[in-house]
């Protein structure tokens, strides 16, 4: 596998692409991941109580991450899973919010997040 990313990276850089088909080539910036913008899904399991909600939407809020949608499942013995969705929004921002939520007394677990690419 290695070898046919080292050929194929030789036949961009030659401006040939050999026999496998490249689609259109071009140079694009790298950006840095803070700078990154984009929609992110998170979900986490939290406590099961009034005010939850409120307190980890405020951490969002509080790191300029605007919710797009939220989807709380049954609780089971006093944990509840949330998922949100957010608005497009700077990977930094996301992370430092996702850091604050992660540090609540409520919040079990920050059980995965992941970027949405459109």
């Amino acid at each position: 596998m290695v070898g046919d990313i080292i050929e194929i990276a030789r036949n961009i850089r030659a401006g040939a692409c050999g026999r496998l088909r490249c689609p259109e080539f071009r140079d694009l910036p790298v950006v840095p991941p803070d700078d990154i913008t984009a929609r992110y899904y998170v979900r986490m399991r939290v406590t099961d109580a009034p005010g939850v909600l409120a307190a980890i939407a405020s951490e969002f809020g509080a790191e300029g991450v605007s919710i797009a949608a939220v989807i709380q499942k049954d609780s089971h013995e006093g944990v509840a899973e949330i998922i949100f969705l957010t608005h497009e929004v700077r990977e930094k921002s996301f992370r430092d919010a996702l850091e604050r939520i992660g540090q609540l007394s409520v919040v079990e677990k920050v059980c995965a997040f992941l970027r949405v690419e459109e």
